[in-house]
Parts: structure tokens; sequence; C-alpha cells
């Protein structure tokens, strides 16, 4: 129960499944690092443990008058995106994964910059991905080519504080960040993924980086 995420009103560990308190009824629940997030029925994001100080070890109601239709969390912060397609962020902010011009950390959910209409949002290591409702993807945050981009030198601006187009004109269904790189689903059930390669962890069956979607190869059976 470290940092209240077991949340049965304690710090102490549980061995088998035991209820949140509260009596409130999920529609889904994401784990982050030290803290969990849940949408009930009714829409409405409540969250405990390591979020916000102080501590909380009760669902505590994070977006007041605001409905999500999805969350993602990862570690240290957590993005959601509204039944209208406004994406929220809120947690530790190094790097810039919130995608607001400050790389501040924010205990209360802000809006993403750029006006954009998501369907999805996926929180990474220190970056956010996220596809739009014409199935554009954009990602933000410390790339170390995870941003997807060709139009930025990450050497030179490694950090992007509002969302960038994910390169190479691909319509995606969905896309997961991770600690090193993003891998999507395209509309057509192709999979693509970018950002670090070593060993092998973009599908192509080389170790090196991709800055930009590289196609994953077929699997080679027998």
């Amino acid at each position: 129960g470290f940092s209240g995420r077991i949340r049965n009103g304690g710090y102490d560990d549980r061995q088998t499944p035991t209820a949140v308190s509260g009596g409130l009824t999920f529609a889904s629940v994401s784990a982050g690092n030290n803290h969990f997030c849940g949408i009930t029925t009714s829409g409405a994001v409540n969250c405990w443990g390591e979020f916000r100080t102080p501590l909380s070890i009760s669902p505590t109601p994070v977006l007041a008058g605001i409905n999500l239709a999805s969350i993602s969390e990862y570690q240290n912060h957590t993005c959601g995106v509204e039944t209208g397609g406004a994406a929220y962020c809120w947690g530790h902010n190094w790097g810039g994964p919130l995608g607001i011009e400050t790389k501040a950390p924010q205990g209360k959910p802000v809006a993403v910059l750029g006006g954009l209409a998501f369907a999805s949002a996926s929180a990474g290591e220190t970056d956010t991905c996220s596809v739009t409702t014409t199935g554009d993807a954009h990602c933000w945050g410390l790339g170390d080519d995870r941003i997807g981009s060709d139009s930025i030198d990450q050497r030179t601006m490694p950090v992007q504080t509002r969302p960038v187009a994910v390169s190479g004109g691909l319509k995606f269904e969905s896309v997961s960040a991770g600690r090193f790189r993003v891998c999507g689903v395209t509309t057509a059930g192709a999979a693509y993924c970018w950002g670090g390669g070593n060993p092998g962890r973009l599908g192509d069956a080389l170790e090196k980086n991709k800055p930009t979607p590289v196609a994953v190869a077929a699997p080679i059976c027998g």
C-alpha cells in the first residue's frame, strides 16, 4: 500500500484483491508509478496516491465539471481526453510531457496546447503521444527520437512543450508511448514504431534509433 496506492484507507500491503473505498463505480482505472486514477461510470475522474501534495489515500475528484472518455498514466504524469476531444495532463513535468508552455509540475489538470481534437492520448516516460479524431498522431515532451517528426532536430531542440505532428502521413487507430519508444497501429492495421531501437525494440530487425515511424517487420516463423 505504499503511497496509498491500494486505497483501502491505509498504507498496509495486501496480497489479495482489495476493494477501493469510497463506494464509487469505475468504468476504467489506470496505474501510474505511485498513484492511480479512474474514470467513474458518470465520466468523473478520481485519483489517489502520490499524485499531488498532500498525499491522497482516498479517491479524490481532480476534474470538476469535465468528463473524460479515456485516461493514461506512466510513472509520474497523467493525461486524459474528454468527450469533446480536449486533452488534459497533470503531474510531474520534467521534459514537458504535459503539453504546456512550461516545464513546471502541475498538481491540477491543465489543457494541452494546440487546440486539437483528440480521440486518445498515451503517457510515456517523459513524453506523451496522441491520436486526433482524424487519425493524425502527435507527440510532445522530451523526445530522444520519440517525437516522431523529421521537422525538428532532437539534438538542438530536445524538448517539445506542445504537440508536434508525427511525420509520414499515416493515419493511426491508436498509439502507445513507453519508456524508450512509441508504437502505433494504423487504420489499415499496420504496426509502426519510432524512438530507441536497441535492442530490436522497433520490430524492424535493426538495433538503431528511428526518429520517425518505421514499419514493424513480419515475424519469421519456422
